[in-house]
């Protein structure tokens, strides 16, 4: 258990928006190969020596790999995994808590831990991509505030709460 309270994750491949936009992922499940776009995955949750892959359609695909696998092959500035059971797709987390416990928030029900050694990483992470592709940072406001009354806590906001 020590072993992972030291240990900082990092992702794999570096990749441009364009490359990451056309990337996918192959994966064997339920006797077929899935083809599974970058864009579409949410997040990959550890189940032992396994893994389930989720995706933005709430499809769930059980992998066969354990997420240290999935971490070399996911690019580096679009994943991250900042806790030891998940890795989250930097696009889909909405905003983050900040408290006495750290959590990103992949929808309004949906809050991931963010381990105290991986605090950093993760502002550094969320707010450069963000920054860096505004469109899904400015997608993420218009829908935060039109359904759900408010403006997420990320940079394009001007009136976080």
């Amino acid at each position: 258990m020590a072993k992972y309270s030291k240990q900082q994750w990092k992702m794999g491949i570096k990749m441009s928006e364009e490359e990451y936009l056309k990337a996918h992922l192959l994966v064997r499940a339920h006797g077929r190969l899935h083809r599974i776009p970058f864009i579409h995955i949410r997040y990959i949750q550890g189940n032992g020596n396994a893994s389930i892959i989720h995706l933005r359609n709430n499809t769930r695909i059980p992998g066969s790999y354990c997420l240290t696998h999935y971490s070399k092959l996911l690019p580096a500035g679009f994943f991250g995994r900042y806790h030891k059971f998940a890795i989250l797709n930097l696009a889909y987390i909405c905003d983050y808590t900040n408290g006495s416990d750290w959590a990103a928030l992949m929808s309004p029900s949906q809050l991931f831990p963010i381990n105290s050694k991986s605090q950093k990483a993760f502002l550094r992470d969320f707010h450069k991509h963000a920054k860096k592709h505004c469109f899904f940072c400015s997608l993420r406001c218009f829908i935060y505030k039109h359904f759900l009354g408010k403006f997420p806590l990320c940079l394009k906001s001007k009136n976080p709460n």
